[in-house]
C-alpha cells in the first residue's frame, strides 16, 4: 500500500507495523490497531455526525471483533523525528497508536493520531502534517494555543510539538467526550462564547483582521457596500474566534467542553460569527436544510434570549442580521468552503432581500 504521509512520518523500515484498514467511499479513512480493545478506544477518532456515520461507527464496533478488515503490514523506524516525538511521551515503550487520515483531497492534510497508555486508555491526540499547507496549519495552531491563557474556556491542553523540516505536529491531552447537539446546548454554547468576550474593551469592527480580509475581498460588491455602510463606525467588544467552531470539532463531557483545532484561531475576531457558524455548519453540511428552511433556523436564532444577551455583552445588539450577513460572504468569499456553498450563497440572498427592505 502506497502511503506516502506514513513514509515521512514513521520512515520505510526495516520494521513493520500492522493495522486494520477503515475505508470510507473506496476511500482510506482509519487504521486502526489489531488489539480489538485498542481499535475500540481509536474509534473515538471518527467523528459521526449523521445518523448514517454513526450506524456505522456502531457496526465497526461490531466487525473489529471479526476478521472482516483488511489488515496491512506498514514500514516503520522508531528513529525518525515524528516516531521519536511520540515515544517521548510514552517514555520507555511505543505506544499503541490508531489514525485518522483526513481528507485526501483537502490542502493541507492532516492525520490525527490516538496514543494510548499501556492500560489501553487514551492518553494524547497529535495532529502531524507534512506538505507545506499542513505544517502551515499545524504550526498555526500550536502558535495560538501557546499565546492562550492555560485556563482559557474551551482551550485543550497543549503538551508538545514538533518543527522538523519535513514534519510538523503537535500533542493535546486527550479530551473525552463527544459532539454536543446544537439544538440541546445553547446554554453551554452562550457560556463558552460568552467567556471569550472583553466588554471593557472596545475595538472598532474595521480594525478586526476578519473584517479587513472581507473588504479586501469584497472590493466593489454592492451588497457587502451596503453590509459595510450598516455597519460603520461600531466599536464591538473584543473577541477571541475561533473560525471554524463545528460541534464536531468540540468534545463535551460532564458540562465541560474541550474545542479542538484552532488553527483559524484570532485574539481578535468577529463577534457572532463562531455562533453563527456552529448552527448553520450542522443545518447545512449534516441536516441538509434547504435555504429557505435555515431563514427559520436564523430567525430563532436571532431571537432568542441566550444570543440576545451575548449580543449585549459583545456591543453588537441592533446589527445581528449585518454581521450575520457578513459571515456568509465571509464563508464564500474569503474562506472559500466548497461543500455547502450554493446553500449558504443562496441563503445569503434570501437574507440580504429580507434585511434591506427592513
Amino acid at each position: 500500500m502506497n502511503l506516502p504521509e506514513w513514509s515521512e512520518l514513521f520512515g520505510t523500515g526495516p520494521e513493520k507495523r500492522e493495522f486494520r484498514l477503515v475505508r470510507k467511499r473506496g476511500e482510506l479513512l482509519l487504521l486502526l490497531p489489531c488489539s480489538t480493545a485498542d481499535a475500540a478506544r481509536c474509534l473515538d477518532l471518527y467523528p459521526a455526525q449523521t445518523a448514517k456515520a454513526r450506524i456505522a461507527r456502531t457496526l465497526l464496533r461490531f466487525a473489529i471483533h471479526l476478521p472482516v478488515l483488511t489488515r496491512v503490514q506498514l514500514p516503520f523506524s522508531e528513529t525518525t523525528p515524528f516516531a521519536a516525538f511520540l515515544r517521548g511521551f510514552a517514555k520507555d515503550h511505543f505506544p499503541s497508536v490508531g489514525a485518522l487520515l483526513g481528507n485526501p483531497r483537502a490542502n493541507g492534510r492532516r492525520w490525527v493520531f490516538l496514543c494510548l497508555q499501556r492500560n489501553g486508555r487514551p492518553a494524547l491526540v497529535v495532529k502531524a502534517g507534512v506538505s507545506d499547507a499542513a505544517r502551515s496549519l499545524i504550526s498555526a495552531e500550536a502558535d495560538f494555543l501557546s499565546a492562550l491563557p492555560a485556563d482559557f474556556p474551551g482551550r485543550p491542553a497543549l503538551v508538545g510539538q514538533l518543527r522538523d523540516a519535513h514534519v510538523h505536529a503537535l500533542a493535546c491531552r486527550y479530551a473525552q467526550g463527544g459532539s454536543p447537539r446544537p439544538d440541546r446546548s445553547e446554554a453551554a454554547l452562550a457560556k463558552l462564547l460568552g467567556s471569550w468576550v472583553s466588554p471593557e474593551r472596545r475595538i472598532p469592527l474595521s480594525n478586526v483582521p476578519a473584517w479587513r480580509r472581507l473588504a479586501d475581498a469584497l472590493t466593489g460588491d454592492p451588497i457587502f457596500i451596503r453590509i459595510a455602510d450598516k455597519l460603520d463606525g461600531l466599536q464591538i467588544a473584543a473577541t477571541v474566534m475561533h473560525g471554524d467552531l463545528a460541534p464536531w470539532n468540540i468534545r463535551a463531557h460532564q458540562g465541560v467542553w474541550t474545542v479542538l483545532d484552532w488553527e483559524r484561531g484570532e485574539m481578535l475576531g468577529v463577534p457572532g460569527w463562531d455562533w453563527f457558524h456552529f448552527i448553520l455548519q450542522r443545518a447545512v453540511l449534516v441536516e441538509r436544510r434547504s435555504p429557505r428552511a435555515l431563514l427559520f433556523t436564523v430567525d430563532a436564532l436571532l431571537c432568542s434570549a441566550l444570543f440576545q444577551d451575548y449580543a449585549a455583552r459583545a456591543r453588537m445588539a441592533g446589527k445581528e442580521r449585518a454581521l450575520l450577513l457578513a459571515y456568509l460572504l465571509y464563508c464564500t468569499a474569503v474562506l472559500k468552503n466548497t461543500e455547502g456553498s450554493s446553500v449558504t450563497t443562496e441563503l445569503c440572498k434570501l437574507l440580504f432581500e429580507q434585511w434591506k427592505d427592513a
